[in-house]
């Protein structure tokens, strides 16, 4: 059992007692409540770990029940440190200061995670040598160092984040983790080798090291008429990037997501309509495993935003056909190619990310005869534009088309679409 739904015991009055396995991870709104004879809840989880792991709504439990937490395993102290190994396993180390005493190792067996807190600075040599029940280690931002040999021998432990302030580790402080995989660090590989001392051996052998991409330059590009042009760099080892624009007092809210297949000569750029207001963009880059919070920027809106005009432009050069228009800050830009019976013979989506330099270009090649493409301009959940425009293909007599629009609902005036042949 994992959760305990809400309402699940409401109202079960004959219940006097209940045992909660250390499997449930969340107890319902008034899951118990109501249950008046309930006067004991023996939880098998110390009172530490279920505060910090188990949700547990309001009035979960009657006024008239106790909880009863496992025991302790053991606890002690030293200097401005304290520490407790709970009835779980987790070894909690909390203070100020250095650790720079192992009493836990008498009872090593009993470990299974470990959790450094914030106020720690420094990690002894040898702090968790051969814990080989250790299967996880959450080091908090703060600590500085890690010791030689501090991790040495634990066998079961997979993965470990460095935090960004550690500046030394020593020799092999992770060596023989015959588990660990995976290192995650919170700096640049530039950062790394610059900030950071690392002893010989200081890693297991079969460990990858993960370094944080380089910090997201987000800009401005351009902020006029409304339309606001954000750019930012491009890092070869992210996945993807997520940029979110939000008003600060207001409802605004919209994202776009972005593959490393879009960058641009190693930038990406995208273009965003809004009203008169304040704004916050964040771009988001997802690493490999791990999402970073990337550059981040306030802004202004000063003036309104005046929907520009659609220019299509079509040019034929034998039976070769490229269109391309220009981008109106749509979230979606849908082309159809019909012949001259009405058979669909071309069919093409472009979304924001699909632009060159503020255009988008669709290429085709398609036989002898008269053609109309018909462009339908999409705006979130609402068809805002549609317009139709006729072209021959190798026919010579066939210089000047006229354009037509279908009808259909235009938002913010009518575009105005150039055919050249």
């Amino acid at each position: 059992v994992t959760q305990i739904p809400k309402d699940i015991f409401y109202g079960c009055n004959t219940i006097t007692s209940v045992t909660i396995p250390e499997s449930v991870t969340s107890v319902g709104v008034r899951a118990f409540l109501g249950c008046l004879s309930l006067t004991d809840v023996y939880l098998s989880v110390s009172e530490n770990y279920w505060d910090n792991n188990v949700e547990v709504a309001e009035e979960a439990f009657p006024e008239t029940a106790t909880l009863h937490y496992a025991q302790d395993i053991v606890f002690g102290a030293f200097d401005d440190v304290s520490w407790v190994i709970d009835a779980n396993g987790t070894l909690y180390i909390e203070g100020t200061g250095a650790i720079n005493e192992t009493a836990w190792l008498e009872y090593s067996e009993y470990i299974k995670n470990v959790y450094i807190g914030e106020g720690i600075t420094d990690i002894c040599e040898y702090a968790f040598e051969a814990c080989t029940n250790m299967e996880s280690c959450v080091i908090s931002p703060g600590v500085k160092t890690i010791g030689r040999s501090a991790f040495y021998g634990c066998s079961k432990l997979a993965e470990i984040e460095i935090p960004f302030t550690v500046t030394d580790i020593g020799a092999n402080a992770f060596r023989n983790c015959t588990k660990l995989m995976d290192v995650y660090l919170n700096l640049t590989q530039e950062e790394w080798a610059e900030n950071v001392t690392v002893g010989s051996n200081a890693f297991a052998d079969s460990a990858t090291l993960h370094y944080a991409p380089p910090a997201i330059e987000l800009a401005i590009v351009e902020n006029k008429d409304g339309r606001v042009t954000f750019g930012w760099n491009h890092d070869e080892t992210s996945l993807s990037y997520l940029i979110t624009v939000s008003e600060v007092d207001g409802d605004y809210y919209r994202s776009y997501e972005f593959s490393t297949e879009d960058a641009r000569d190693g930038r990406f750029e995208v273009v965003f309509a809004l009203g008169k207001g304040s704004y916050n963009a964040v771009v988001t880059c997802m690493h490999p495993n791990v999402m970073f919070a990337g550059g981040e920027i306030a802004f202004d809106v000063t003036d309104e935003y005046v929907q520009p005009e659609i220019d299509l432009e079509a040019v034929a050069d034998g039976f070769d056909v490229t269109i391309k228009w220009n981008h109106i800050d749509a979230d979606k830009y849908i082309l159809t190619i019909f012949d001259s019976e009405g058979n669909d013979v071309e069919h093409y989506e472009a979304e924001v990310k699909d632009a060159i330099g503020g255009k988008y270009y669709f290429d085709c090649t398609l036989e002898k005869g008269y053609y109309r493409a018909c462009m339908t301009v999409m705006y979130p959940e609402v068809i805002a534009q549609i317009a139709e425009v006729q072209f021959p293909v190798a026919i010579d007599d066939g210089e000047n088309y006229s354009v037509e629009y279908l009808s259909g609902e235009v938002k913010n005036g009518g575009s105005m679409l150039r055919l050249r042949l």
